[in-house]
């Protein structure tokens, strides 16, 4: 048979992408192609009433967040689209559903956890078989939460009684079938003893790879194995690990796109860019967010990409989130002509003089640099001076070398006679500040090999210390106020040579949660970014200590 000899309700979607009635990526072109080839096999069939069934019972169900409340959950074309590939097509031999798995990549918003939440209640209660056993699960149980939040909304509106349909803390179970609904993530102590007939794991590119067959992936597979239909639902964005086994499948679903895998188990939709799209043009959006207009409102998009053009610590975030982009975890920040920019007018030490300051350090380990920045917040913004140590044996060897007797000589670079980090010179400079400064409110420090060096600061200075931890989630707000602020006009800083070569050593490396931090390029113990990081010191412990939520000037 041919796909011409069904309902054209089944095809729409298909259709329209493969004429261009609807803007699309390559692999959602591909997959449209896969669908409509599927129709002409001679070893399968298109069950066409299988395939409304779960859409004719969704449809019943009520939208229960924000401007949707209340309606009708009103399936999209791609919805169905998914929904029509996943249950209508049968082996002739069995009469059982061809596809046992399916992978969902799509940009953030888009209905893809709400779609799965409704398939979840749909096997829950919908198929009118007994002892069905659902499991929404997720990399963490706050996010396999999520994929329940939305099931268990939809139950609350189709029975608000609750008599039919009850909700506990992890489960949601429909008695009259024995039929219940598990949430499981990988943070479980016990992964085992599963029997899934349908399941759906979200976000998958936060998840590590397996551990031999420890995983969750790898044990609602297994668990899988006795029931006839089983369907295993992979729904994800991009992230930012092209290592993880969500990139892996991602790379196998488009090898069965493009023809050099077979696989007639594996359903496959990515809505992505091209790999000449330019995402500034609004026309790509809609290849990765087929319900931008519907979910998402296109004048929050636009507004969107304005504010992250000019800001590299959002665009990474955005490109992987918004847009469905796999990008690696690092990338460059601030403009070396901005940063330029921000060094115009001189800043000394005096200028600090009987104003409230506080100071951040970074300290060496053995014989490499050291940073102390110091900052004062102004009517105009922020303004720092940093000042930069170094062993004197670092003059006479490494890649290095020259740059640093160029700047040593041009005066702004201590070099101390010791042949390790010499803290009592750092120590002893901080004092002498400290007499003409007066008001040093705070030293914020890397916990990492400083006791000693805190230690004196508090017992013979008598300042103010805090650790400033150097993880991600705590560098994250201060790097992307700093770069706000330095883009706005807002970071003043005295003018160094140094300053200005290890912001052009920076690149941000961000976690799966858009948390951000600068870090050496490649790891290059050359780079050297530390009076980047002593600036973000002193910054985030204002922030954090006047809690400030939104920093604006003159």
């Amino acid at each position: 048979m041919s796909y011409k000899d069904y309902d054209s309700k089944f095809t729409k979607y298909a259709t329209d992408v493969l004429d261009g009635k609807i803007i699309a990526g390559e692999y959602c072109r591909l997959a449209c192609k896969r669908y409509l080839n599927l129709f002409e096999r001679d070893d399968i069939y298109f069950d066409a009433e299988a395939a409304e069934q779960p859409v004719r019972v969704m449809s019943k169900f009520t939208l229960a967040e924000d401007r949707f409340s209340g309606q009708p959950f009103k399936l999209t074309e791609w919805q169905k689209f998914v929904i029509y590939n996943i249950y209508g097509f049968k082996r002739k031999e069995t009469k059982r559903r061809m596809f046992k798995q399916a992978f969902l990549l799509i940009a953030r918003k888009n209905g893809k956890t709400v779609l799965c939440g409704g398939l979840a209640l749909y096997h829950l209660v919908g198929t009118g078989e007994e002892g069905v056993e659902v499991v929404c699960g997720a990399n963490s149980r706050a996010q396999a939460g999520l994929l329940k939040d939305k099931t268990e909304k939809f139950a609350a509106k189709l029975n608000p009684k609750g008599n039919l349909i009850k909700v506990c803390r992890n489960t949601i179970s429909y008695p009259k079938k024995f039929n219940v609904l598990k949430v499981l993530s990988s943070e479980a102590k016990k992964l085992d003893g599963l029997n899934p007939s349908f399941a759906c794991i979200d976000e998958y590119h936060e998840a590590a790879r397996d551990s031999a067959d420890t995983g969750l992936y790898s044990v609602i597979k297994t668990g899988m194995q006795s029931r006839s239909e089983p369907i295993l639902f992979i729904i994800s964005t991009a992230g930012f690990n092209t290592e993880s086994p969500c990139y892996d499948m991602e790379v196998y679903s488009r090898a069965i796109l493009k023809g050099e895998i077979e696989d007639d188990s594996h359903f496959c939709l990515m809505f992505e860019l091209d790999d000449d799209d330019d995402w500034k043009e609004e026309k790509n959006w809609y290849k990765a967010s087929p319900n931008l207009g519907v979910t998402i409102p296109i004048e929050n998009m636009r507004d969107d990409v304005k504010s992250v053009i000019q800001m590299p610590s959002r665009q990474r975030g955005f490109l992987t989130k918004n847009l469905n982009c796999w990008l690696n975890s690092t990338t460059g920040w601030i403009d070396g002509n901005i940063v330029r920019n921000s060094m115009k007018n001189p800043i000394k030490p005096k200028d600090f003089a009987n104003k409230e300051t506080f100071v951040g350090v970074d300290l060496a380990a053995v014989s490499d640099m050291c940073a102390v920045s110091y900052m004062v917040k102004e009517s105009d913004g922020f303004h720092f001076h940093n000042k930069y140590y170094l062993p004197k044996i670092a003059l006479e060897k490494g890649i290095n070398a020259p740059l640093y007797r160029k700047w040593y000589n041009e005066g702004y670079l201590t070099i101390t006679e010791s042949k390790a980090t010499d803290y009592d010179r750092i120590e002893y400079d901080l004092k002498n500040d400290k007499e003409f400064i007066k008001k040093i409110k705070n030293l914020s420090y890397d916990p990492y090999n400083s006791t000693q060096f805190i230690n004196n600061v508090k017992k013979n200075l008598r300042i103010q210390t805090t650790p400033f931890s150097q993880t991600l989630g705590n560098f994250n707000r201060p790097t992307k106020e700093f770069e706000r602020l330095m883009l706005e006009g807002h970071i003043f800083i005295d003018y160094n040579p140094i300053t200005e070569w290890m912001f052009g050593n920076v690149e941000l490396k961000f976690d799966d949660n858009e948390n951000v931090k600068p870090t050496k390029g490649n790891k290059n113990s050359a780079r050297k970014i530390d009076g980047v990081i002593s600036m973000l010191e002193c910054l985030g412990y204002y922030l954090e200590t006047y809690k400030t939520i939104d920093l604006k000037f003159s």
